[in-house]
Order: structure tokens, then C-alpha cells, then sequence
């Protein structure tokens, strides 16, 4: 891991600045799981990290992990209403991009009970409602299972 990916992490977004202001770091090297500074932003939910490498071109936005999971997913996966707007503003990511268990960000949201997130994808004219996942199962079921009836 480097300073970088340690810093997005624990949204310190003016280390995340002073870093790359210094021109040499890489801003999309990966780690064990293949985790970019953008996915460790994404996974404990600092908004203003993610915000501001969303806007430098040299960003992979539509990066993933070794298990599949993009910004995306993470924001959905979180229940982050705010970040999962962003990221599709970007207009970069597929909304059905499957993880490693094929499950998409809406699954991740379902099954997570986010109501407004869920709500905020199936607006999305390219969002496919009823993908299946490797156990076959669609958004939907991932809900009911775990008792989200808002879903």
C-alpha cells in the first residue's frame, strides 16, 4: 500500500492534495486486492476523496477490484445516496457491472436495505432490475431475505 491509498482511505483529503500535487505518485496503482486509492475512497465512504479524483483525467473511474467491485458498487454496496449520484454522473460506469458473485449494485443495495439508492438506480434507463447473480438470484430476492420491505 502506499501514502496515497493510505490517505484516500481515511478520507485525509489534504494529504490526498499535497501528495499528488507532488507529481509523483502513481493515481492508480493497486494493492493486494487490487484497490486503487479511488476504491479505498469509495469503500469508507469519504465523499470529498472521491470528488476530487473523479476529476483528475487520469483516474481510472471505472476501476475494479480483484472481487469485481467498482466505485460504484462500493457506494451502492454502502447505502451512500450522495456518492452513488456522483459516480453516475461521471457517466463512465456501466450500472450493471457484476462482482465476482455477479451480483450488480442494485443486488448490493437491495440486500442492504437502501431504499433511496435502489430508487436512484432503477431510474437509470440502462439498469437491468431482475440480473441474476451467481446463486441466481435478482435484486429482489436479495431484499426479501433480508427483510427490506421499503425495498
Amino acid at each position: 500500500r502506499t501514502p496515497l491509498s493510505w490517505a484516500a482511505e481515511c478520507g485525509h483529503l489534504e494529504v490526498v492534495k499535497a501528495l499528488l500535487a507532488t507529481k509523483k505518485v502513481d493515481i492508480n496503482t493497486r494493492d493486494y486486492d487490487d484497490q486503487t486509492p479511488l476504491l479505498w475512497a469509495a469503500r469508507n465512504r469519504h465523499a470529498k476523496v472521491v470528488e476530487m479524483l473523479l476529476h483528475i483525467k487520469e483516474v481510472d473511474a471505472a476501476v475494479s477490484d480483484k472481487f469485481g467491485w467498482t466505485v460504484l458498487m462500493w457506494a451502492a454496496g454502502n447505502g451512500h445516496l450522495y456518492l452513488v449520484k456522483m459516480v453516475l454522473d461521471t457517466g463512465e460506469l456501466d450500472v450493471n457491472a457484476g462482482d465476482d458473485e455477479g451480483r450488480t449494485p442494485l443486488s448490493r443495495a437491495a440486500e442492504n436495505g437502501s431504499a433511496e439508492v435502489v430508487k436512484l438506480l432503477l431510474n437509470t434507463k440502462e439498469v437491468i432490475i431482475d440480473a441474476r447473480d451467481c446463486f441466481g438470484w435478482v435484486p429482489l430476492t436479495w431484499a426479501a431475505k433480508r427483510g427490506h420491505t421499503k425495498v
